[in-house]
């Protein structure tokens, strides 16, 4: 239960609605703190849970030779995360 309550993803749901309907909008009384818990809730995501993968990634390629299918799965989760990142930081700009 905790781990919904400060999941990014569920705390953009609540936030948006379901297809930015104005029937289905949230209605905050202060908007910039939700709008600053739910920027916290995306950065503290950003260092525990792609943080561990980018080490992964690091670890995957220092050790194994190129033209293994790791290998290529590192460069990919490398590049996918990077734009996710920078998308996200982008939105809440």
């Amino acid at each position: 239960m905790i781990a919904l309550l400060v999941n990014f993803k569920f705390g953009k749901l609540l936030y948006s609605g379901f297809y930015g309907l104005e029937s289905t909008m949230a209605r905050f009384e202060r908007h910039a703190q939700f709008y600053y818990l739910l920027r916290l809730s995306a950065y503290f995501s950003f260092v525990f849970c792609y943080g561990f993968i980018f080490i992964a990634d690091a670890l995957i390629i220092w050790r194994v030779s190129w033209g293994y299918q790791l290998f290529v799965l590192a460069i990919e989760t490398i590049i996918l995360q990077g734009l996710i990142m920078v998308l996200t930081v982008i939105e809440f700009r």
